[in-house]
């Protein structure tokens, strides 16, 4: 319910690193700082975070200057779904996730062009005795009324696995499965579920819905029940934004006990990547040749489609037209040259549009040779 959460969680977010002494809050909490210029709440009527101790953030110290709880909670938040049955009932817990908050922390390594992890930095692993130590910390420093509810546990009978198949295509049909595992010797239970599936921007707005299906079901006695739902192609394609994420949400209650479960998962289905390749090796001022693919996995082909490269020695993007429709399985193909004009590392990268799929992207890292002379080598 928007009116009553102001929270978002974004599937990413940039921010900077600096590195200072703290004399203000001792010698352990100097090194690395966290600087954001972009942060999604006010501080002191301004937008900014920061500077924040990475080393405080880690111990869950989220009252050390400055804004340590907003920076604590975009990197090691624990997602807490509450069922709302109006004001005048009490909020009941549903659900924790430890997992769904600061999965990946990365910068670019020093002196090469990787990624390096820098996770560990900033808190401890996920659900080890030190991680859960520094949340409490936290939760004890929190004013929030909420915390106090925090540890509540719920136990059940029936135990409820809410999965997703990964790595799926865009054009492709995914399924979204709950299953559900009696453990009671004797007793059956009757279960009624929601699944639903939203579309949702990178920023965590939830937009329009895909698909919903209610279910009633009885799980016998020490049984496995699963209950499935498959989303076409044809359900999601006109409702997908930004880079083809989804909200997949299941609440499942079992009638005998009133206890309920509730599961909510990030989704994205999978755009294909434009490939590059290079006819000859790159050299400093010598004009080279390339040719660029990209497949077409939906079921309807491509129309209009369009390719934009940029990289070295291009001054202007090169806008290359595909001349005829693509069919379902088939490639997009186009070529272009370009003359590298210095030697070094570069990027080459590209995008692909057309009628039914945009935000299509790729790109080469190339390495420029000098140039060879007749008298000897240009270095």
């Amino acid at each position: 319910m928007e009116e009553l959460n102001s929270d978002s969680i974004w599937n990413f977010h940039v921010w900077d690193e600096v590195w200072m002494q703290r004399p203000d809050l001792g010698r352990d909490y100097g090194g690395w700082q966290a600087v954001d210029a972009t942060p999604q709440e006010l501080s002191e009527e301004m937008y900014r975070v920061g500077p924040t101790s990475i080393f405080a953030i880690k111990q869950g110290e989220v009252l050390r200057p400055y804004d340590g709880a907003f920076l604590y909670a975009e990197v090691n938040a624990d997602k807490v779904f509450w069922r709302y049955a109006g004001p005048t009932q009490p909020l009941k817990l549903l659900r924790k996730d430890v997992y769904g908050v600061g999965k990946q922390i990365s910068t670019k390594a020093p002196g090469r062009f990787d990624r390096e992890d820098i996770t560990s930095s900033y808190k401890y692993p996920e659900k080890s005795h030190e991680e859960r130590t520094t949340m409490l910390r936290a939760l004890r420093q929190s004013e929030n009324l909420f915390s106090r509810y925090y540890l509540n546990e719920d136990f059940n009978d029936v135990h409820f696995n809410f999965e997703l198949r990964d790595d799926i295509k865009i054009g492709q049909p995914f399924d979204v499965s709950l299953v559900m595992k009696n453990r009671n010797k004797v007793v059956d239970y009757k279960i009624s579920i929601i699944l639903r599936v939203e579309v949702v921007t990178y920023r965590g707005k939830v937009g329009e819905n895909v698909k919903k299906e209610d279910y009633n079901i009885t799980v016998k006695a020490d049984s496995t029940y699963e209950v499935k739902m498959k989303v076409t192609y044809e359900e999601y394609a006109k409702r997908v934004v930004d880079q083809c994420a989804f909200i997949i949400s299941c609440l499942a209650t079992v009638e005998d006990t009133k206890f309920e479960y509730y599961a909510q998962d990030d989704f994205r289905v999978r755009k294909p990547d434009i490939k590059i390749v290079l006819q000859d090796k790159p050299v400093e001022n010598k004009e080279v040749t390339a040719d660029i693919f990209v497949e077409n996995p939906l079921p309807v082909p491509y129309k209009k489609g369009e390719f934009t490269i940029e990289g070295p020695g291009i001054e202007k993007n090169i806008k290359i037209k595909v001349k005829n429709n693509v069919p379902p399985g088939e490639t997009a193909k186009g070529q272009f040259k370009f003359t590298p004009p210095r030697t070094g590392r570069h990027t080459i990268a590209a995008k692909f549009v057309s009628k039914e799929i945009d935000d299509v992207d790729g790109f080469l890292v190339i390495m420029v040779e000098p140039s060879k002379e007749e008298n000897g080598s240009r270095l």
